[in-house]
């Protein structure tokens, strides 16, 4: 049977969970380095990453900007295409640019959805910029690809609760609690279990 969801408007201690809850997520996910495939992106889009890099390293960011737009621009084939809108995309979340990053994150998954880091910074995205059934749908494929994953499963719980879906957001932190997370996360996801409880409560009042 599904978990009953209560869309009621969060109270205070729901309130104090959102916003620890999404913190710990935003500095664990947004931005996050994908796994590559067997074959991995062309040489070419390789060496303008590299070029890339340097151009950072030198606080150069227009012209790093500028090697990973020709990288996105030049991409042959779905891996390499995937790697170059991704490493775009990283560069403007690093940069705190997220309108900007968004289309890249997308483009990355569509010529590879199998990429879990990607799926969960999409959703994370999404939320902030107030779209929160396309941050619930990507950060539910993140889950899907990759239920042992920590940060998906604690990325999801976090926009559930963001959309007052409680019971549903505690059953993905309990089996937040199952997996192997370091001893920070799982306090605060007992804390997270804690401050549900007591706002299911006040909601079946």
């Amino acid at each position: 049977m599904m978990p009953r969801v209560y869309a009621g408007k969060p109270g205070r201690s729901s309130a104090v969970l959102i916003g620890a809850l999404l913190a710990l997520l935003l500095g664990s996910a947004c931005g996050s380095p994908a796994r590559r495939s067997s074959t991995g992106p062309s040489k070419a889009i390789l060496a303008l990453n590299e070029k890339a890099e340097a151009a950072e390293r030198r606080r150069e960011h227009l012209k790093a900007q500028a090697y990973l737009q020709q990288a996105v621009d030049q991409a042959q084939d779905p891996t390499s295409a995937a790697y170059a809108n991704r490493q775009m995309a990283s560069l403007l979340l690093f940069w705190h640019q997220q309108e900007q990053a968004l289309p890249y994150l997308e483009k990355s998954v569509e010529h590879d959805p199998t990429q879990i880091p990607v799926w969960n910074d999409l959703g994370v995205v999404y939320s902030n910029l107030q779209q929160p059934a396309k941050a619930r749908g990507a950060l539910e494929r993140a889950v899907e690809l990759g239920p042992k994953e920590p940060i998906s499963r604690m990325g999801l719980a976090a926009e559930l609760v963001r959309q007052s879906e409680f019971e549903l957001a505690r059953s993905h932190y309990q089996v937040l609690l199952t997996l192997k997370i370091p001893p920070r996360i799982e306090n605060a996801t007992h804390r997270a279990l804690e401050l549900l409880r007591k706002e299911i409560e006040r909601t079946q009042k």
